[in-house]
């Protein structure tokens, strides 16, 4: 039988100077499926007017993502257990100095997971698409994660 593990969401807003504002909202749903693992859902949307983002040359940044993944049970002799994670999400950037413009980001890491999420090992895959202003691109790496 499946059950729920953890589940949160967020909500958050901040204003300065009344024309400033920065606003968003999250969910996280992390289920265990019995003996086939578990399953990650997670989502956010923002909004940022005059107020940080993710591009400070555009006064507003709007932009979200969706991410699942899916840990595999544990296999035998293995200490670890194997995670796969996908994300996308898309920002649009205007009122700036440069010509606005939309990205799209989609992202695979293949994890590696021993401790409880202390220490991970990952492979993972990164694409940017933007409709303008900067360059399409793409990046491969590994990473290592650990906490004391």
């Amino acid at each position: 039988k499946a059950s729920v593990t953890h589940e949160a969401r967020n909500f958050a807003g901040q204003i300065q100077n009344s024309d400033q504002t920065a606003v968003n909202a999250d969910a996280l749903l992390e289920k265990k499926l019995g003996d086939l693992g578990s399953v990650t859902v997670e989502a956010e949307v923002a909004k940022y007017d005059k107020l940080g983002g993710y591009d400070a040359r555009y006064n507003t940044n709007t932009g979200g993502y969706v991410l699942g993944g899916y840990l595999l049970p544990p296999m035998m002799d293995m200490p670890g257990r194997v995670e796969i994670v996908g994300k996308v999400g898309r920002a649009t950037f205007t009122k700036g100095v440069l010509k606005n413009y939309d990205q799209t980001t989609s992202e695979v890491n293949l994890n590696y997971v021993l401790k409880d999420f202390k220490t991970r090992a990952s492979l993972f895959f990164q694409n940017f698409s933007f409709s303008g202003v900067n360059t399409n691109y793409w990046k491969v790496g590994l990473g290592l994660q650990v906490q004391m």
